[in-house]
């Protein structure tokens, strides 16, 4: 029987970064080998990576003991710019919930000073129209790789290994253009460091 094992997180940027490679190196080998699951795998956690890092560099969530949650400073707005009440949990686990956050702030007319900052500091480093296409793409391999886990078992098993490889090549294609608006939307940020969000 598993047990509850502790997978230890990396605090050091250098230490990710040797992560990410190590990850780009197995993606590589998978695809060449014909291992699409692990493809797959490897693609989903590439782009989720990257959504949090834009989120985290927006000043929306930090990691508190190992736990993703939403900044205490954004809370309340991002409550409002999802039409969450007070009481109502923002679930940002789960990767729509990421990829809505960004489309909308993108999107947002609300005008108060962090939504208004972190708009800005999109708009004067990425390609808005762009941007959104690339979480219009990611929304779409999102869903049809969600129906896709959940229906393994009860498909052709060669048009299931037909899908894996193309999802999988979809899905890294996509992390990596969101890891070029990581670099473009990190430059020159000061989000975190001017509404104080550690």
């Amino acid at each position: 029987m598993l047990k509850n094992q502790e997978i230890r997180r990396f605090k050091e940027g250098k230490d990710k970064q040797k992560s990410h490679s190590y990850l780009q190196q197995k993606y590589k080998k998978a695809v060449e080998h014909g291992f699409y699951f692990e493809a797959l795998m490897i693609s989903y956690n590439l782009v989720e990576d990257r959504l949090i890092a834009l989120l985290h560099y927006a000043g929306i969530v930090s990691r508190d003991a190992d736990d993703l949650c939403v900044t205490k400073k954004s809370r309340p707005y991002i409550r409002a710019l999802l039409s969450k009440s007070a009481v109502q949990r923002i679930n940002i686990k789960n990767i729509s919930v990421k990829i809505d956050i960004l489309r909308k702030i993108c999107q947002s007319e609300l005008c108060d000073e962090f939504i208004s900052a972190v708009k800005e500091q999109f708009n004067n480093t990425l390609d808005i129209p762009g941007f959104i296409t690339i979480l219009d793409d990611c929304d779409v391999w999102k869903d049809t790789r969600n129906k896709y886990v959940h229906c393994l078992a009860n498909r052709d098993p060669r048009d299931v290994e037909a899908l894996a490889e193309e999802m999988a090549v979809e899905g890294h294609k996509i992390a990596r253009l969101l890891d070029n608006c990581v670099g473009q939307f990190s430059k020159k940020n000061n989000i975190r460091k001017k509404f104080r969000i550690q």
